[in-house]
């Protein structure tokens, strides 16, 4: 093996174990301070957007919901982020959830656990550990696809 495989392979292992913590933490109810701190490296990562979350809403609150991402998300304003994506307990209308994946910097995934972790509408996920599908399993949803035209 050469010394560069070997720092590859050392490099993985280190970002494994750091998303193995924080996400115990996240499912221990602990409060998460900034997942990036799990992940301590000598150089300056790639992105600034290490951090990705599925956020589900139940139906009723998606205007809550989005008042709530307006100030995190700088991409659409978070006004939008909510509400496009139809989902239901079988995947037939009327919707009774919406959700969303994003990105996210360490201030946003603060500003998001500081908006939704409390709120009984709204479920959050590790998007580094669960899948959308994995997710929406979890709930008991169903994406409502729209009809052929």
């Amino acid at each position: 093996m050469t010394i560069e495989l070997i720092i590859i392979i050392l490099v993985i292992a280190t970002i494994s174990v750091g998303a193995f913590i924080a996400y115990r933490a996240y499912t221990k109810g602990e409060e998460v301070k900034s997942i990036e701190a799990s992940f301590v490296m000598d150089a300056e990562p790639v992105t600034k957007w290490t951090n990705r979350w599925i956020i589900i809403v139940n139906e009723e609150f998606i205007d809550s919901a989005n008042a709530q991402m307006s100030p995190i998300d700088p991409d659409t304003g978070g006004d939008k982020t909510f509400g496009s994506v139809r989902l239901s307990s079988n995947g037939e209308e009327p919707r009774t959830h919406t959700g969303c994946n994003t990105a996210a910097k360490s201030d946003m995934t603060q500003g998001i656990f500081n908006a939704f972790d409390k709120a009984p509408w709204a479920d959050i996920y590790d998007a580094h550990v669960w899948t959308w599908n994995e997710a929406l399993d979890d709930m008991g949803l169903q994406v409502i696809e729209p009809e052929e035209l």
